[in-house]
C-alpha cells in the first residue's frame, strides 16, 4: 500500500520534503523548505505512469468490497 503523505530526501542539501504521492505522479511539483530546489516526477515518466495498471483491490474502482 503507498502511504499519500511521505518524504524524500532532497537531492541537493539532503533536507526533508515533505509530498503526496498522488499528487506527485498526477505532476505537482514539491520543493525543499531549506534549500527550495524543486522535485517532480519527469515528462518522460509521467507518460510511463499513465501506462501503469495498479492491482484492483478494496477501495480501489472495481475491486471486491
Amino acid at each position: 500500500m503507498i502511504h499519500v503523505n511521505q518524504s524524500l530526501p532532497c537531492p541537493t542539501c539532503n533536507g526533508n520534503i515533505q509530498i503526496d504521492v498522488k499528487q506527485l505522479l498526477e505532476g505537482t511539483a514539491f520543493h525543499c523548505p531549506n534549500c527550495m530546489s524543486v522535485i517532480r516526477i519527469s515528462t518522460e515518466a509521467k507518460d510511463i505512469i499513465k501506462n501503469i495498471k495498479l492491482p484492483e483491490g478494496p477501495g480501489r474502482s472495481g475491486g471486491k468490497k
